[in-house]
């Protein structure tokens, strides 16, 4: 190989990576600065969390901000690491290193659809899973500051089908919502099950965002209804 190639190849290589990085950023600035008298919150997570094909203002986490202000807790979101396509693992490698640094109050997590779909299997699932829910409430002054959310049924979707059989998707992320649910009441933990809600898209279609896979912001409101009566059932965030 003469060096006009090897300089071609290593400049190709290099853009590579820069798209790479830029890709797998957190899309959400970080606000590390304090706001007097606001919990400091952190929601963790993939797609589902960051609000792929929706405004920001949409987003479940923005919207439950804003539910939870009007009863007089102001919430602040620290960051949105999450990224579209993000599994246990990527949570693990790229969001938990933040949690010192941003030190939140309070936390959320929605994370597993990924990790369905690219064939992790149930085992390492739950490993992942309770990695990443020990070091966050190893991190957190009130350790049950911290609320689990379960997967939504993605198969029911116009889209889902190209990902998986939707028969086998609802019982693949069933297991894993079982898992879930398992790992918060051994940690004691607040839970909030949107997985019924995410199935009525069946029925009406303008819970789907555009791209035909992701909710949509009016479907993101029922899930914010649910997750915030979670909160209210277990008094959180304290």
């Amino acid at each position: 190989m003469n060096g006009q190639k090897f300089w071609i190849i290593m400049m190709v290589l290099s853009i590579i990576a820069a798209i790479f990085t830029i890709l797998h950023r957190p899309r959400t600035a970080v606000t590390s600065a304090v706001i007097p008298g606001a919990i400091r919150y952190l929601p963790l997570g993939d797609s589902y969390t960051i609000g792929e094909s929706v405004s920001e203002n949409q987003r479940w986490p923005n919207q439950l901000a804003s539910r939870l202000a009007q009863d007089g807790k102001k919430l602040q979101i620290v960051a949105n690491p999450s990224v579209t396509g993000y599994t246990t693992q990527d949570l693990i490698d790229r969001e938990l290193p933040l949690l010192p640094r941003l030190k939140p109050d309070f936390v959320t997590i929605l994370i597993g659809v990924n990790d369905y779909v690219q064939g992790v299997d149930a085992q390492s699932f739950q490993q992942h899973l309770e990695y990443i829910v020990t070091t966050v409430q190893n991190q957190l002054a009130k350790p049950n500051n911290l609320v689990l959310i379960t997967i939504p049924d993605y198969g029911k979707t116009p889209s889902g089908e190209r990902f998986s059989n939707p028969q086998s998707a609802e019982a693949g992320v069933r297991e894993f919502n079982q898992i879930i649910t398992d790992t918060a009441s051994e940690h004691k933990l607040a839970i909030a099950d949107i997985f019924g809600v995410s199935q009525k898209v069946v029925s009406d279609p303008s819970l789907i965002a555009s791209d035909g896979l992701h909710p949509s912001g009016k479907q993101y409101t029922d899930w914010t209804d649910v997750i915030y009566a979670a909160l209210q059932s277990n008094k959180l965030p304290l």
